[in-house]
């Protein structure tokens, strides 16, 4: 199914807001596989060009459709432009976890973490 289909039909089969539920990310591919769908996940980095603008796009995204929300966390040896700018200006783990908790309040989310060129989920749940 290409993107634009999976967009199309999203409205429809998208039973839940993603910032709004409690789903795992193995819960959303299992229904999706049974729906015969693929997975609309969207990569963003927090803080890139402000938490600000993260919050919104997360809600944004979240009212596309997206099956679940990849943040990237800016650390202290970025590699990729938008997670420098990110530090650059000021993005800390601290405020990405307040700005989450403003717009993910009380769902649960995954921030991934990257060491040695493996990929960590790490299960935040906010209360």
């Amino acid at each position: 199914m290409s993107s634009s289909a999976h967009s199309q039909d999203s409205s429809s089969n998208h039973n839940n807001s993603f910032l709004s539920t409690s789903v795992s990310i193995s819960e959303t591919f299992a229904r999706l596989r049974i729906q015969g769908q693929v997975a609309f996940v969207p990569y963003i980095t927090a803080g890139d060009p402000n938490l600000e603008t993260t919050a919104e796009a997360l809600k944004v995204l979240d009212s596309c459709g997206a099956d679940i929300i990849e943040l990237g966390v800016p650390f202290s040896d970025p590699l990729a432009d938008a997670a420098r700018r990110a530090l650059a200006n000021g993005t800390n783990f601290d405020g990405i976890i307040s700005m989450l908790k403003e717009v993910c309040a009380p769902s649960r989310f995954h921030l991934p973490s990257y060491a040695q060129d493996s990929i960590y989920c790490m299960n935040c749940f906010i209360s």
